[in-house]
């Protein structure tokens, strides 16, 4: 992180140069180690201390920030503070964004079925029957597209499933990437 601390009729000490970047890195790390700049101007006007916070983010994030206090200090404090209220309001846009769509109540039916499990004691050799919950859920139908277009959504990981509903067949089809690293293509309505 690059900082620009620039004093107006007053000079930058040691000890506020400190409080700067201690508050800094707070908010640094709040943001995950985004902060690419940040500036920091002070400047007195009669007996206030004015601060203006500028941090630039990576994803063109700019949050801003003014304080007014009579010590610099204390102005730096408030202008920071204002800063790390938008950066919590951006943190938690991120967040949000990568939680998924919630589907509609129409569209998911789920039915509980209890099956019998049995798991074994790993001392005595026992075995006790645990029962597992299989929950099945019908969606709306899957994309269709080519199977082309489906194979680069495969991951290279053994055991990963594709389920596509193919275009030019207009049938379910599953893509698994199998242990021996070729792909197995089912046919689920054949």
């Amino acid at each position: 992180m690059r900082l620009a601390l620039t004093g107006r009729n007053l000079t930058i000490t040691p000890a506020l140069r400190q409080v700067v970047t201690t508050r800094l890195e707070k908010l640094d790390r709040l943001l995950h180690g985004s902060i690419i700049s940040a500036q920091v101007a002070l400047q007195v006007q009669k007996d206030r201390v004015n601060a203006d916070v500028r941090v630039t983010t990576r994803g063109d994030h700019d949050l801003s920030g003014h304080g007014q206090a009579p010590t610099a200090r204390a102005s730096v404090t408030a202008a920071i503070a204002k800063v790390e209220h938008q950066a919590e309001k951006v943190k938690g846009k991120l967040e949000a964004r990568k939680r998924r769509p919630a589907v509609a109540k129409d569209a998911v039916e789920a039915v509980v079925v209890e099956a019998p499990r049995v798991r074994r004691a790993a001392v005595r050799g026992e075995q006790e029957a645990v029962s597992a919950r299989v929950i099945r859920v019908r969606r709306p139908s899957a994309k269709p597209m080519l199977l082309e277009d489906a194979l680069p959504r495969l991951d290279a990981a053994p055991g990963s499933v594709v389920v596509f509903r193919d275009a030019a067949l207009d049938r379910l089809q599953v893509l698994v990437r199998r242990a021996d690293g070729h792909v197995g293509l089912v046919d689920a309505d054949a």
